[in-house]
This record gives structure tokens, C-alpha cells and sequence, in this order.
């Protein structure tokens, strides 16, 4: 048999191929006729007429395929185009990407997840020919297929101009960017646009890159600004797939700062017709995602369900998206939480979520999700659990991959939890001299508002209430409204009206709360904090002795639409605060029948062990009241008290040994008359 001669790699035409890239190009072309098994080489090129003379070159010199994506292309039609190329015979193929800007972060990250399945589906040479943007962010956005490259050649042309082209950001656009690197972005792109006003096509691509680099410094008018500029150039340059991106980067500024009903008009009729006409399945889902996201925080848990389950969710499957099914899967967990099924929440998070991400080796997503699971269980009352995943599996992590912004949240959950449990200067110095401070470093003024507020809630709970007022006041309040968050100006408003009820000036405090804080939640139109507002204004109405007017409130006004919502952990609430005004009124049969048979079963069901002492604890009170001294004494020592202590709630336990005490006192002096 005669041995076939191998294949001479042709050298580079001197007409063909320009001097600055005869190199590139030699290296190229040994590559493509050489390699017998999957390599993976990009080709950065910004001329597709030359791009296209050099396909044609090595073409000349072995049997190879074409791939032309278009923009609205997926990795997975990728793969699938891969596997009708191997099957048609090819050897080695050329991937030719669309010419509308660099790919994104998404594309990227999909993309990284099936590279093994391309390598199954095209055990060959394969080039991908981008952009240097594109080069850029699959550098940083799918880093194990970046590691898979066989080499990066260049065939980018010299652009001679007064003005320097701007190069792609160095960084991804992530809450763990550094502050100082997307200022100094934001000023190249400012200076940039100032000087380069022919190409509108980059402009809006920059000007939608500056969108999401104010959103991450919390510049939200500076964002919602540079977002519509990009969507109005996207419009004129009849691109309608980025036109769609910037309005759903203006519909996430939108929901932000609590405009939920408008954001969510911008999404369904503005962003998802486009990828639904454009058959982008991806953006599709996700945009789905975003709205389900929106009905959650709107209280519409079952409508939200629903369209995760049955919308998002077949989507990223059908893509084999292992990552957004993740994200899914941890979205519907919340909902289960919210409607009253933690056990199912958990569940889900630790058998279907973090498998997932431990399978594709996510390390900070296993690390959030850890973190998902310990809130779970703070809830419920297991604040030993919950501390010990912060603490030794959730807190590493974050450390290792030298994430300071997830650190500093996790050292905040753990200040919640010593808070929790009475350990009010532990939380308190975390709070002040390890989670502010890192914020004040990153310039994240939301977090710091954040933060302050958290600290103000101690003082206030260690009895400082002018301080907690005037950091309110003076720190937290001027932070939302700087930012435009009109649900952060309401919250914080109400906030302070809880430190003027708590000083006892309830009419203040009523005034604030009916005046500033409703309205502000209805014009948002959030039925769930508008039923929060309402239930607080029933507590100031209660403390005043207008017990009627408070009764009424709760009944008629916050307790059907926590039915309506499906939101089984407030319905309980709202009937213990029923329970405890039937109690002010005398009504103790009533009360003790609430507290019995409508609230105490839930919490039992959602093991929440915490809820259930207190509600315990509420139901000793009552029977104390009746005459039921025996049996309130049991209730305190060996029910509510034993929970308290075991779950570290020391405020409660102290509490408990009072009314204990006073209790097997008044039994003794019962006991000495008889």
C-alpha cells in the first residue's frame, strides 16, 4: 500500500495575506492541515471580504465545511449545525459568526457548557472567526472552553484615526467588578462617544455597556438614560434583537426601584415579542424569568409558579441549559418557601439545584445556594444549622475566590442570626467594622443604605432609639431617594415609624404610616406591601385602644389577600394578631380557639419551631388570663422554654424564666392559702 504524502502547508501569498499577519496565518494553516482530532482555534478578524479570502485560501488545501450564524443564533443550533457537518463528511469547519457586535456574556456561558458535546459532534478543526470583543468575552465569560483553544490568531486590520479605538471592557459585568475598574470604563466610553459620532451601530452598543456599568455603581438615572439612548439607536439601525435588550435592561432598572407595573408592561410588550418573532428560545425564556420575577415580588405566586414551571423551564431544558435550569429550579424553590412548603423548597435546593452546579463545578453558585439553604432554616428557627453553613461551607468559599462584595453579605447573614439570638454588640461590630466597610471600599451605596439600616435596627432593638432614628433619617433615607428607589424611601419611612412607635408618639407614627407609606406602595401596586402597611397601621391602632378599627383592618383588608396569595406563613400571622386584639377586647375563648386550631398548625406544619414557642407562649398568656395557671406553667417550662434555649433565642428564654417564675409564684401562694 503506498503511504499517502503528508499535506505541505502552502506559504502564505504575499498578495493575500498582509505582512503583519503571515505568521498568524502560517500557524494557521499548519494547524488546519495537520490536526486529525478536535481542535479548537479562534481567529480575531474585523473585515468579513478578508476573512472570506482567507477561508477560501485553506480551503484550497483540505475538505472543511462552512457555518454562518446568525445573530440570533444559540450555541445549540451551533452544536446541531457541528453534527450535520461531521455527518456530511467534513473534517475540519470554519464557524463565521454574525457581524451585530460582540456575543454576549449568555451566549458565552451557554456556550462553555456544551463544549463537550461540540468536541463529541466534530471531532475536528474547528475556527472560530470573531470579533475581538467577541474574543474578549469568551475569554472571560466561558473560561473552560477558552482553556480547550489550540492558539488565538489575529487578522485584525490597523484602523488609521485621530481617535483610539476602544477595546472591550477588560472585565464582566458582575456585582464583583471592581468599582474603580467600571468608573474608569465609563469615562473611556464617555470620551469615546464624545469623538466617534459616525458609527451610531457602536455607539449603542457602548451606550447599553454604559447601562449596566451605572447600574452596577447605582447610578439608576444614569442607567435608565443610557439604556433608552441605546434602544432609540438600536431602533434607527433596525436591529430589533439589541433594541429588545436595552428595553429589558430598562424594565430591570424600572423594577428596582419598585415601578413593577410599568417594567413589567416594557417585558411583555416590548422585549418578549421581538425574541418570540426573532425565535431567540433563550431570550424568550429568560425574559419569561424576568417576568415571573416581577409577578413574585408583586405577589403572584401562582401565576409566577406557572410560568417557570411550564414556560422558562421546558425552554432551558430543550436547550440543555444546565445552569439557567439551576437558576429555575432555585426561583421556584422561593415561591414553594413563600407559599407556605419548605420542606419541598428545601428539597428542591438540595437534590435538584446544587447538583446541578457541583456537576458543571460552579463553585460561588454552590456557595449562594448553600446560602439559599441556611436562610431556609434561619427561618424556620434552626439558627445553629443555619450559622454552621454560613459560617464553615458558605464563608470559604466566597473567601477563596477572593469575592469580598458575597463575603461581606454572608458575614451580614451571620450578624442576623447573632442578632437572632440577643447577641446584639457580636452583630452589631460585624455590621460596622467587617461588612460596611468593604461596601464603603466598593462605592455600593445600595449596600451600604442596606447596611446602615441593619445596623439601626440593633440600636433600636438595644433600646438607642435616637441613634437608629437619626441614622435613618440622616444615612438610609437620603441613599434610596438619591437612587430613585421609591420602595427603599417607603421602607425606611416606615422604619421610622417604628422607632416613633416604639418612643410611644403614635400619632406620628400613624401619620407616617398612612400618609407617606401606604400611598407609596399602592402607586407601586404591590398588593403584599400594601397589605404590610396596612397590618402595621392595625398595630398602631391597637396600641392607641382603637381596637375595632384594628380588628377590622386585619379581617376585611390584610388577611384576604394573604389568602388570596397563597401565602400560608402571613395568614398564620395575621390570625395570631386577630387572636391578640380578641384578647385586649376580653374575647379570650375566641383567641385561645385562633391561637389553638388556625395558627399554631401552620407553623407546626412549616416546622418553623420558633413561631411555634411563640405562638406557645401566646396561648400560656391567654390561659393565664382564664385562670389556667397549671397549665400555662406547663405551657412556658416545657414547651416554649426548652425551644428558646435549644435554638439560641435568648432575648425569648430570658422572657420565659420571668413568666415562669411569676407563675409557679402565684401557684405557691395558692398552695399556702389552701
Amino acid at each position: 500500500m503506498a503511504v499517502q504524502a503528508p499535506l505541505t502547508p502552502a506559504a502564505p501569498d504575499a498578495q493575500l495575506v498582509r505582512s503583519e499577519h503571515s505568521g498568524d496565518f502560517l500557524r494557521l494553516s499548519r494547524l488546519w492541515q495537520r490536526r486529525t482530532h478536535f481542535s479548537l482555534i479562534f481567529a480575531a478578524v474585523d473585515n468579513p471580504d478578508y476573512r472570506d479570502e482567507l477561508i477560501a485560501r485553506l480551503d484550497g488545501t483540505a475538505q472543511s465545511a462552512r457555518i454562518d450564524l446568525a445573530a440570533a443564533d444559540e450555541p445549540l443550533v451551533l452544536l446541531n449545525r457541528l453534527q450535520q457537518a461531521h455527518a456530511g463528511g467534513a473534517s475540519r469547519v470554519h464557524v463565521c459568526m454574525a457581524e451585530s457586535g460582540p456575543l454576549s456574556a449568555d451566549w458565552w456561558q451557554q456556550a462553555n457548557l456544551l463544549r463537550e458535546r461540540m468536541a463529541e459532534a466534530f471531532p475536528g478543526v474547528v475556527v472560530l472567526w470573531l470579533s475581538d470583543s467577541s474574543i474578549n468575552a469568551a475569554a472571560h465569560q466561558a473560561p473552560d472552553m477558552w482553556n480547550w483553544r489550540e492558539t488565538v490568531v489575529t487578522f485584525i486590520t490597523p484602523v488609521k484615526s485621530s481617535a483610539p479605538s476602544l477595546p472591550g471592557a477588560p472585565f464582566s459585568y458582575t456585582s464583583a467588578a471592581d468599582k474603580t475598574e467600571i468608573r474608569n470604563r465609563l469615562e473611556q466610553i464617555t470620551q469615546y462617544i464624545a469623538t466617534h459620532s459616525g458609527n451610531s451601530g457602536e455607539i449603542a452598543h457602548l451606550q447599553l455597556e454604559a447601562a449596566e456599568a451605572h447600574k452596577l455603581l447605582g447610578n439608576w438615572d444614569e442607567s435608565e438614560a443610557c439604556a433608552r439612548s441605546a434602544a432609540q439607536l438600536f431602533a434607527d439601525q433596525d436591529n430589533p434583537l439589541q433594541a429588545a435588550h436595552a428595553k429589558s435592561h430598562i424594565a430591570s432598572i424600572l423594577r428596582d426601584r419598585g415601578n413593577l407595573d410599568e417594567a413589567l408592561l416594557i417585558l411583555r410588550s416590548e422585549a418578549l415579542p421581538v425574541y418570540e418573532q426573532l425565535g431567540n428560545l433563550r431570550e424568550v425564556a429568560k425574559t419569561k424569568s424576568k417576568i415571573a420575577d416581577i409577578l413574585y415580588s408583586r405577589g403572584e405566586l401562582g401565576e409566577a409558579h406557572a410560568i417557570l414551571q411550564n414556560e422558562a423551564l421546558p425552554i432551558y431544558e430543550q436547550l440543555s441549559d444546565a445552569r439557567s435550569i439551576a437558576v429555575t429550579k432555585g426561583q421556584i424553590a422561593s415561591i414553594l418557601e413563600v407559599r407556605g412548603n419548605p420542606d419541598e423548597a428545601l428539597a428542591l435546593r438540595q437534590n435538584e439545584q446544587l447538583p446541578i452546579y457541583e456537576q458543571v463545578g460552579d463553585i460561588r453558585s454552590i456557595a449562594v445556594v448553600k446560602g439559599r439553604i441556611a436562610n431556609i432554616l434561619q427561618t424556620h428557627g434552626a439558627l445553629d444549622e443555619a450559622l454552621a453553613i454560613y459560617q464553615q461551607e458558605t464563608l470559604p468559599i466566597f473567601q477563596q475566590l477572593g469575592d469580598i462584595q458575597s463575603t461581606a453579605i454572608t458575614r451580614s447573614h451571620i450578624a442576623d442570626i447573632l442578632q437572632a439570638r440577643g447577641r446584639l454588640e457580636e452583630a452589631l461590630a460585624i455590621h460596622q467594622t467587617e461588612t460596611l466597610p468593604i461596601f464603603q471600599q466598593l462605592g455600593d451605596i445600595r449596600a451600604i443604605a442596606i447596611t446602615t439600616d441593619r445596623i439601626a435596627d440593633i440600636l433600636q432593638a438595644q433600646g438607642r432609639l435616637e441613634e437608629a432614628l437619626s441614622i435613618h433619617q440622616t444615612e438610609t433615607f437620603p441613599v434610596f431617594q438619591q437612587l430613585g428607589d421609591l420602595r427603599g424611601v417607603a421602607a425606611t419611612k416606615g422604619r421610622i415609624a417604628d422607632i416613633l412607635q416604639a418612643q410611644g408618639k403614635l400619632s406620628e407614627a400613624l401619620a407616617i404610616r398612612q400618609n407617606d407609606v401606604l400611598p407609596a406602595f399602592q402607586q407601586l401596586g404591590n398588593a403584599r406591601w400594601v397589605a404590610e402597611a396596612k397590618s402595621k397601621i392595625s398595630d398602631i391602632l391597637r396600641e392607641l385602644g382603637r381596637f375595632d378599627e384594628a380588628l377590622s383592618i386585619l379581617q376585611s383588608e390584610t388577611l384576604p389577600v394573604y389568602e388570596q396569595l397563597g401565602d400560608v406563613r402571613s395568614v398564620a400571622v395575621t390570625k395570631s394578631q386577630i387572636a391578640n386584639i380578641l384578647f385586649a377586647l376580653g374575647r379570650f375563648d375566641e383567641a385561645l380557639a385562633i391561637q389553638q386550631n388556625e395558627t399554631l398548625p401552620v407553623y407546626q406544619q412549616l416546622g418553623d419551631v420558633h413561631s411555634e414557642a411563640v405562638t406557645k407562649s401566646q396561648i400560656a398568656n391567654i390561659l393565664e388570663v382564664g385562670g389556667q395557671v397549671d397549665e400555662a406553667l406547663a405551657l412556658w417550662r416545657d414547651e416554649a422554654l426548652p425551644v428558646f434555649e435549644r435554638i439560641g433565642y435568648s432575648n425569648e428564654a430570658s422572657i420565659a424564666r420571668e413568666h415562669i417564675a411569676a407563675l409557679q409564684e402565684q401557684l405557691n401562694k395558692q398552695n399556702r392559702r389552701e
